[in-house]
Formats: structure tokens, sequence, C-alpha cells
């Protein structure tokens, strides 16, 4: 970093005197009273030289003034384009040295990155804001785990999309209570109720070939509007409330030790991402034994394998058959979105695609309601942030 200021200012010296020696000409011919006319006639590219060499009058004070104001416009210049904004954001590489202020060099704390083959640790005592979501096991027990092994947390986020089940808002006040009662820690919980249902039947498609259409539900691969407008964006908002300064803020990421080792990293634009499950070697087994043996496991889990909206379309088959046995008034909420998709002619009419909930309703009803929790696999990837 200081050698970047020091290539500055050398390069504000060399540009200020190239422009002073073009330019003090003109000041010297306005302080010496010389017309243009004359001015035109007498200027050529050496003029400062011969001026200097002949000791014309006043042209040491034109070459001091010239190179006084040109020393001060570059500088407002280069001021100017450093602090003008960027529309999408600016990131870059930390360098070496840059690196090492930073003391991510240690032995100790959390793994945060790599770097030509060494491993970067954060082990300050800053504080750090949680980015993975509180509503599974994962999130809440790095929590907790966290700040059992003594780190600082600021805050931890909960984003209330509006499609919670009641289990769930009653689980969060319980941890909320907990972290505040033990670590003295607060669990923010961010309103999103009024997000989701707005872009599904109220915000139209803008372009492209469904232009004027709503979108009814969510897409059932990758990120769509749902995590984006109600769990990315308002966290991203609420962490960049805690410090303008990019990147000055550490966010625990819920990744599991194997998703991290198959590759699965955080795309965060405005904060540093660190993977305290990996650092521990833990995966989903491991955070919910954490959990039950303090007595704070989440009581979905034992009807769901994942928690998450009731509406979400990346549920898979069994979590379905859950919902439709255990919590029927979710399912007949859940319905009802698809009657209004339907009736509104949306682009995505149905919570799973290419089968209603009434078709599953009636397979489920002839399967009969299982007597034991049996979890199959995941129909699709397992992408969603809620998760």
């Amino acid at each position: 970093m200081q050698n970047n200021k020091s290539i500055q200012i050398i390069f504000l010296i060399i540009a200020s005197i190239i422009l002073t020696y073009l330019l003090t000409p003109i000041l010297f011919f306005f302080l010496n009273k010389v017309k243009i006319a004359q001015a035109l006639e007498i200027y050529n590219i050496n003029f400062t030289f011969q001026a200097i060499s002949n000791g014309y009058p006043k042209i040491w004070l034109s070459l001091g003034i010239t190179f006084g104001i040109c020393l001060i416009a570059l500088t407002a210049l280069v001021l100017i384009l450093k602090t003008k904004k960027s529309q999408f954001g600016e990131a870059r590489f930390a360098n070496n040295n840059e690196i090492k202020q930073m003391k991510l060099f240690n032995d100790r704390g959390i793994i945060i990155g790599k770097y030509k083959g060494k491993f970067l640790r954060f082990g300050g005592q800053q504080f750090v804001a949680l980015g993975a979501p509180t509503r599974s096991g994962k999130g809440v027990g790095m929590v907790v785990a966290y700040l059992e092994k003594g780190y600082s947390l600021q805050s931890a986020i909960f984003c209330d999309t509006g499609f919670e089940f009641d289990e769930m808002i009653e689980y969060i006040q319980k941890i909320k209570d907990y972290l505040k009662t033990n670590f003295s820690t607060n669990l923010v919980i961010l309103d999103s109720s009024h997000i989701i249902e707005k872009w599904a039947f109220e915000k139209p498609i803008i372009r492209g070939k469904y232009e004027g259409r709503k979108r009814g539900f969510p897409r059932t691969l990758g990120v769509d509007y749902c995590t984006r407008e109600a769990k990315i964006k308002p966290i991203r908002e609420f962490v960049l409330n805690l410090s303008k300064k990019r990147f000055s803020t550490q966010m625990l990421i819920g990744y599991t030790a194997n998703e991290v080792q198959k590759g699965r990293v955080s795309s965060l634009d405005y904060a540093r991402a660190v993977y305290p499950l990996n650092e521990w070697g833990w995966n989903e087994q491991e955070c919910g034994d954490f959990l039950k043996k303090r007595g704070i496991a989440n009581p979905l889990y034992e009807h769901f394998q994942r928690t998450g909206c009731y509406m979400c379309p990346k549920q898979n088959k069994q979590s379905l058959r859950s919902l439709f046995f255990h919590y029927p008034k979710y399912w007949e909420k859940a319905k009802q979105l698809e009657a209004k998709a339907m009736e509104l002619n949306c682009l995505n009419k149905t919570l799973k695609i290419g089968k209603s909930l009434v078709e599953y309703e009636q397979e489920f009803k002839q399967e009969g309601k299982p007597l034991f929790a049996e979890y199959d696999e995941m129909e699709y990837e397992d992408v969603c942030f809620c998760k």
C-alpha cells in the first residue's frame, strides 16, 4: 500500500513538471503583457528552455506558479477519480504486503482463504456478523459453537420471508433469547414478509420472451427472486449499514466441510466470508448432535430433513409428504398460492414443475400416512440459500 502511494506521488510530480514546461509560456506572456498575436509568433515547443537560458523577466515566477497550479489540478483530478463510485462496485485481490498488514498469516484462527499455498486465518477481536441464515441446524449450530469457542459475534441474522412455519418463528425467538442470555449477542430478525408475494403476483417481468407476465412461484433450480430479494439483498444492506467500508466485516458462512471440499464458496462482494464448519470438520450430523446436547434443536427436524419456507419449490417429495400429513394448515396455504398463480396465468403456476399440489394430495392419500420417516434424496441440487 505504501509503495502504491509513493508511485502516485512520483507520477504527480513528473506529470506536473511536463505540463509546467508546456504551459509556462502562457503565464509568462500574460505577466509580461505580451499581445496574443506577438506571443503566437514567438512561441515554440522549446520556449521555456530558451526563456530560462536567456534569463527572460518573470520566467521563474511563471514556472513556480504554473507548477503549483498543475500539481494542485492533477492531485484534485486523481482524488476525484479515486472517490468516484462504480455502478457495480469494485474489488481486487490483496497483495502479499497487504495480507501481512492484516495479520492473516496466523497459525490460529478461522480459515478464510489461501494464498500461495498458505492458509489465511482470521484470529482478531473485530466484530463478526453472521451471513448464513440461522433457520437450520447448520446455521444455529455454527453460531453457538463459534461463540462457545470465545469468538465475538456482533449479530446473527434471520430473514422472515412471511412464509415461515409458526414453529420456526417460535424456535428463532428461543434462539434469540438463548444467544442474548448466554453470549450477549443479538439475533436480528429482518422483515422480508412483503417481498416474495409482491414479486410473485404483482411485479411483472419487464423484459424478454415473457415480458408483462407475472412470475408466480420461484424457479426450482438456481437462485431466484425469493432468495435474491428476500434474503441476499436485506442481509447485504444490513451488513453495509454496520460498516460502509466493503470487506471490513467478517461473515460466517454455514457451508459444511463436505460442501467446501467440493468447491462450494460464497460470492460475497461486500464482506469477507469465513467457513467455521469447514475448519472444524463439521457436517450436518455434527451440527444436529451439537444442538441436541444443548436442548436447542429445531423441532421441525422431527418431520423434515431440511427446513425452509413451506412453499419452497426446492423441497423434495418427502418434504411435501410431511407437509401434507403433519402441517395441513400450510399445505392449504400452498394450494391457495397455486390457485392464485393459475388464476393470474403466471409463468410458474405450480410449486413443483409439471405437477400440482392437488395431484400430489391425491397421491399421498392413496399411499396413506407413513409409519416412519423415510428421507429420499433431493430431486434437485441443493442450491437454496435458505437451506
